[in-house]
């Protein structure tokens, strides 16, 4: 009798095992299926406060996992309309803008149960931690790091299985706070500018 159910117990863990070991394969295979890429790109932003900038970045995609950062220099943001100072000064005043963005990315291909596509679309979004310099802080003020978040569709146009081309609009909403260049003047304390808009990249993928 002892024998009997020491057997039966061994099966019911057997069972359990099979039915986790199985339950864990059934919710990865989905995972196990979607692809990762890593590209790089050219960037164009069309800020809603500054003049229209170019850039560069780079970006790393495991599964629906978004992680990207871009480098924009030089973005001049517009002195018309504004307090003054700091943007009454003959110079224009320029700003160094890193975004570091991650989210989430939902790419069609990996969830159609078929081979990669030439066309392959895709469609995300997430949150940024956005750096804020200003080239010339010393007479048009100070900027603070701020949080934003970013939209993101497009499509990579695949020369074979594991190399494309890499074509997305963007659009960012972060807004960037100056401070005067002199606590002390009281002619300026700080204004608030729109330093998301609309975009676009341009660049090769790799698929892996």
């Amino acid at each position: 009798m002892r024998a009997e159910l020491a057997g039966t117990g061994e099966n019911v863990k057997a069972r359990t095992m099979l039915c986790a070991v199985s339950a864990v394969a059934l919710a990865a295979s989905p995972l196990a299926a979607m692809s990762n890429d890593f590209g790089v790109f050219g960037s164009y932003i069309k800020p809603s406060d500054a003049d229209n900038s170019w850039g560069g970045g780079a970006k790393l995609r495991f599964g629906f996992i978004d992680l990207r950062a871009t480098y924009f220099t030089d973005l001049t943001y517009r002195q018309s309309n504004e307090v003054c100072p700091p943007f009454c000064a003959n110079t224009k005043p320029k700003l160094k803008f890193v975004p570091l963005e991650a989210g989430l990315v939902y790419k069609f291909d990996d969830w159609g149960g078929h081979e990669r596509q030439p066309v392959s679309p895709f469609i995300g979004g997430g949150a940024g931690y956005y750096l804020l310099r200003g080239v010339n802080e010393g007479v048009f003020g100070h900027f603070q790091n701020e949080w934003g978040w970013y939209g993101v569709a497009g499509t990579d146009i695949n020369f074979n299985p594991n190399f494309g081309l890499l074509l997305e609009f963007q659009y960012r909403r972060v807004r960037g706070t100056v401070t005067g260049p002199n606590p002390s003047d009281l002619t300026f304390t700080k204004t608030t500018l729109q330093l998301g808009g609309p975009g676009g990249n341009v660049g090769v993928v790799w698929h892996f």
